[in-house]
């Protein structure tokens, strides 16, 4: 059982209606495209994959993922939209209902480090060991925490949709609890109100998240820093951790 009161309270008002736009162009088809080639290129899937998306979100990558035939099976805490060939679960990332039967979890765009402690996001890499076949591989798509803070001075933006709609956006990083924190404004048109949405997610250093991993049962097998399969260095906008379940 766990406790939803260690879970952070936006992770179930933030993915509503407005994320899908806020995220508009992080979210397209080519770069969907893009990360899809990365995984197969760097996971080895074979055409008896079996690939839990956790946190799978609006199921960008299990829809294409299904469509090259792999057998994939979504889990998010908010309700998925139901699509053909794709089994879908609500329920929560530390409580993964399946015991050694995946070839592959995949964590993308940022899904990690959403709980407010310490010991719940270890949790969930146990639930993902326990999940996976012996010789399965985790993929963690995290930010680079180190490009996060070098980058922390660029804090303020703003956009505009085709629609009129005015997104603000305010990033804050908090040292203290290594927590990368954004903030939104959305204002519809001039005569409402602006409405006020936030995430804030807990960003590990890579000898933070390698012990979390070992302490699992994992052992890291590669690190890149960009969907371009660069090596991770310091600079890296993205830390994408690959581990195994060796034992």
């Amino acid at each position: 059982m766990v406790d939803n009161k260690t879970l952070s309270p936006w992770a179930t008002s933030f993915f509503g209606s407005y994320y899908p736009l806020l995220y508009e162009s992080r979210l397209n088809d080519d770069i969907t495209k893009d990360q899809i080639s990365f995984l197969t290129d760097i996971v080895g899937f074979t055409s008896n994959s079996k690939i839990l998306d956790l946190c799978c979100g609006h199921l960008r990558h299990s829809i294409a993922l299904a469509k090259l035939g792999f057998h994939v099976i979504g889990l998010d805490r908010n309700n998925p939209k139901l699509v053909c060939n794709i089994d879908l679960l609500v329920g929560d990332m530390r409580n993964i209902p399946f015991k050694n039967i995946f070839d592959v979890v995949i964590n993308m765009f940022s899904s990690f480090g959403y709980m407010e402690e310490d010991k719940d996001n270890f949790l969930v890499l146990k639930q993902i060991f326990e999940g996976l076949k012996r010789g399965g591989r985790v993929v963690l798509d995290l930010q680079n925490r180190e490009w996060v803070i070098a980058n922390s001075d660029f804090n303020k933006n703003w956009d505009q949709n085709e629609s009129g709609m005015i997104f603000l956006e305010e990033r804050i990083f908090d040292l203290n609890k290594s927590r990368a924190i954004v903030k939104f404004k959305v204002i519809e048109s001039k005569k409402s109100e602006p409405i006020e949405i936030f995430h804030s997610i807990r960003l590990y250093t890579l000898t933070e998240i390698g012990n979390m991993l070992k302490k699992s049962g994992f052992k890291i097998a590669s690190v890149y820093g960009s969907y371009d399969g660069n090596k991770y260095v310091v600079d890296s906008p993205r830390m994408i951790v690959v581990a195994i379940k060796d034992s």
